[in-house]
């Protein structure tokens, strides 16, 4: 696969970005957040339904990204282990609808939003690197960040500390992962002082472990800081990708259970593949009072696909055509300020934003002739746009060991779409949607003794239908302007105990009601039809602890999520989420520079489909590992890992309501992982 193409272009869209005028929002950049920490020095400053994550084991990102979150109460990933197709996530459920990419959820990286207005998400872009930090927002309070059920906020270029590093990862199924990075902060007594500049670059093969799944991809990733005359920081941050994946398809049931490393033939047929280029930048400043900052950024993504649509059902004049080419242009502002609830005792905050998204959507058919996988006629053309703008407000007071919180944001949401492919048997499918919402949110936390705090929260939120789930009406037309976002109401209890660091437990019970439910009520034919069902109901206990026990650490994390639909005579459980799951990681020093350690993660069966028995299959899985620090007396890590033990094969992910009957996508077997690091 050749790439020095597409490499330049994707800098080209970068430069042209950086010079697009903004008109919409950005989160600012944020400060490093700790490795690993889910308590605060000083009580009652951050919800209890925070969680910051350890990413900081080097062949960890490299294999599975998706590994540092298993230890996260209530939120539930998988590693489709096809690159042509981003990874699925979900949080309390929200986010389980989606049969590909992330719905349903606030996702930030390095400052840039990496959800768009309409409320999907990608993750492909992220560079993943050893050091970098997540924290996980739940319940109530994640309503103030933006719609959906959940604030994700992935930092990967923390503080500009100098030096550089290189690693090299080769793992099972022939995938190779070479990145460096380097570090230039200016010293106090420079000329300017607190600028610093930060690069990274990321190279990834993968062979694939199944027939059509092998893929390329280059990633950049930059941070420009610098302080002004007037005390203030300035922070620039940018991300580029370019990758080529093939795309094997899931498997039905038979296949799964008979040949999991195999490859729908229709993969090969049609030759789906994906390419995707994407960049964006960001910039903000922070005052020097730090009372109030402002953001801007634009980004930029090329996206065509070759999708498997046999070629008698394009015959239809309705039919989009089994090609996707997609550009997509976003960009955003964002205004805050206001007091730092860990400072204050009382006192509030606001942010206003405005983020929107342009997209030029064309269809082809894949074929020409009688040769498949090939672009052929034009059978879609169609211009979309979506925007969000709201404004959010919150206050504290503290008395004692009470802390009480409320806040509220208003927001609206806006998609237009305009058909550009009009003839006498395909009429014009243009449309439009205005939906406001106003959504409160209160808490209250009380540090019951030295070491035990609780929280009470209660709230709305809503999760918005997408462009792509708007493309088609239940009637047989395009854009559906009449699908309505789930409104949801959610009720939280929280609880943390931690009387050292031997041994801390947190614990959540929530309940949560919704109206409107998003679900897919048609698929075939390339043609996926959501509609708003019913109402929905959701309960669930979470549970995490971590301690030591001598000189070694653990951690564990289970959840219990009972997620159902309900539209009159039908009473479902909510696909593509398990009702339980849990995760554990051991680990303990062997001599003086070497870890050893051990991963567990266990799921119950699946559901993929309403109105459907078919489900993946319960599992569980256990990883080992092994680092060994300055080898040599060198800076240099050696890492070791085996993967899947047991060699138990299951399904890793599903595809929701993959009406052919190819739900599932199978994880490998018995995998190992070799990374070698160098820190300078």
């Amino acid at each position: 696969m050749s790439s020095q193409r597409g490499i330049a272009e994707l800098w080209g869209a970068l430069l042209i970005g950086a010079t697009l005028p903004c008109c919409a929002v950005a989160q600012s950049a944020t400060q490093q957040l700790p490795a690993v920490n889910s308590r605060d020095d000083r009580p009652l400053t951050q919800s209890l339904s925070a969680t910051e994550v350890d990413t900081r084991r080097p062949v960890d990102l490299a294999v599975d990204p998706l590994r540092a979150l298993s230890l996260v109460p209530g939120l539930l990933g998988s590693d489709r282990r096809n690159e042509a197709q981003d990874v699925r996530l979900s949080v309390r459920g929200f986010g389980a609808r989606s049969a590909f990419g992330v719905r349903g959820l606030q996702i930030v990286v390095d400052g840039i939003p990496a959800s768009l207005p309409d409320g999907q998400a990608q993750l492909s872009h992220i560079p993943w690197q050893a050091d970098a930090a997540i924290r996980v927002e739940r319940g109530p309070l994640a309503a103030l960040a933006g719609n959906g059920g959940a604030l994700i906020e992935v930092q990967t270029l923390g503080e500009l500390t100098p030096g550089g590093q290189a690693e090299l990862v080769l793992a099972g199924g022939g995938r190779r992962r070479l990145g460096a990075g380097y570090h230039w902060p200016s010293n106090a007594a420079s000329s300017c002082a607190g600028c610093g500049l930060g690069l990274d670059v990321l190279l990834h093969e993968n062979a694939g472990f199944r027939p059509h799944s092998a893929a390329e991809r280059q990633q950049l990733a930059g941070r420009l800081s610098w302080a002004d005359g007037g005390g203030g920081r300035w922070d620039a941050r940018w991300h580029a990708l370019n990758s080529l994946a093939d795309d094997p398809l899931g498997l039905d049931r038979q296949q799964l259970a008979q040949a999991p490393d195999s490859t729908t033939s229709a993969a090969l047929l049609f030759d789906t593949r994906k390419r995707l280029q994407h960049a964006e930048i960001g910039l903000g400043r922070t005052a020097a009072s730090e009372r109030w900052q402002w953001s801007v950024h634009v980004g930029n993504r090329q996206l065509r696909q070759f999708l498997a649509v046999p070629v008698a059902v394009q015959n239809s004049p309705t039919h989009p055509g089994g090609v996707i080419d997609l550009s997509r242009q976003a960009a955003g502002l964002q205004l805050s300020g206001g007091n730092q609830i860990e400072l204050n005792d009382r006192g509030w905050r606001w942010r206003l934003r405005h983020d929107r998204q342009d997209e030029q959507r064309r269809g082809y058919e894949n074929f020409v002739g009688q040769n498949l996988g090939l672009r052929g006629a034009l059978r879609r053309d169609e211009r979309n746009r979506a925007s969000v703008s709201d404004g959010m407000v919150e206050g504290w007071w503290r008395r004692g060991d009470w802390l009480w919180r409320a806040g509220v944001r208003a927001t609206e949401l806006r998609a237009r779409s305009r058909d550009r492919y009009i003839n006498g048997s395909n009429s014009d499918d243009s449309g439009r949607s205005d939906e406001p919402a106003v959504l409160p949110v209160l808490a209250v936390a009380w540090q019951s003794t030295t070491h035990s705090q609780w929280q009470l929260s209660a709230g709305s939120g809503l999760d918005s239908p997408t462009l792509a789930e708007r493309a088609y009406s239940p009637s047989g037309g395009g854009f559906n302007p009449d699908l309505r976002s789930t409104r949801h109401q959610q009720v939280e209890l929280a609880w943390r105990w931690q009387a050292s660091a031997s041994l801390q437990l947190e614990a959540a019970a929530f309940a949560l009601r919704s109206s409107d439910e998003l679900a897919v009520v048609e698929s075939s034919g390339g043609r996926t039809v959501f509609d708003n069902l019913g109402d929905g109901h959701r309960r669930g206990l979470e549970l995490a602890a971590s301690g030591e026990v001598g000189v070694a650490q653990w951690r564990l994390a289970a959840t219990w999520l009972d997620a159902r639909l309900r539209d009159g005579g039908l009473d479902q459980r909510l696909p593509g989420v398990a009702t339980r799951w849990f995760g554990m990681q051991w680990q303990r020093p062997v001599g003086h520079d070497s870890t050893v350690g051990m991963d567990y993660f266990a799921s119950a069966a699946v559901p993929v489909d309403l109105g459907s028995n078919e489900r993946a299959s319960g599992f569980g899985r256990l990883d080992l590992w092994w680092l060994r620090r300055a080898i040599f007396d060198s800076p240099i890590e050696l890492g070791l890992r085996v993967d899947n033990v047991f060699d138990r094969r299951h399904a890793a992910s599903v595809i929701v309501a993959e009406r052919n009957g190819r739900y599932y996508e199978p994880a490998a077997g018995r995998e190992w992982a070799l990374s070698l690091g160098w820190r300078w």
